[in-house]
């Protein structure tokens, strides 16, 4: 959802495709702002109900075989990157949310691939780039 992840700034789409994250033929996309919290840290019953049931939308119409979760640096959602002692330990935190959405997805959907990617935001030469990165170390 954030604005520094779409063109002009830092294209994730390009950098799925470039990774074969995503099919070249396309791919849906269910962007929501704090989704990935919404299942790991949810405030309210709700804000799981909603993610669960956009996913389900996407299951039910184009049988979905993947999942693919991201999060993102100086995410809002969770403070942004001073709420964190350093890049290293907000990598941390997100892979740890990720991984407890991806068990709730696995859970619901257990014949879907889930994978999680943590979007790396830098400033460079007032652009904004990304990169994925998937496991810590």
């Amino acid at each position: 959802m954030d604005w520094r992840l779409s063109p002009p700034q830092a294209n994730l789409d390009e950098v799925l495709l470039k990774n074969n994250i995503v099919e070249p033929s396309g791919f849906d996309r269910v962007i929501i702002g704090g989704g990935v919290k919404s299942l790991a840290s949810a405030e309210k019953e709700t804000d799981i109900a909603f993610v669960i049931r956009q996913l389900d939308i996407g299951d039910t119409l184009h049988h979905v075989k993947k999942m693919v979760l991201i999060n993102h640096s100086d995410c809002g959602a969770y403070g942004g990157s001073a709420s964190f002692k350093s890049v290293d330990a907000e990598h941390q935190f997100h892979f740890e949310e990720l991984n407890k959405a991806a068990k709730l997805i696995r859970t619901k959907y257990p014949n879907i691939e889930v994978q999680s990617y943590v979007a790396h935001l830098e400033l460079k030469d007032q652009k904004w780039s990304v990169y994925l990165i998937n496991k810590l170390g």
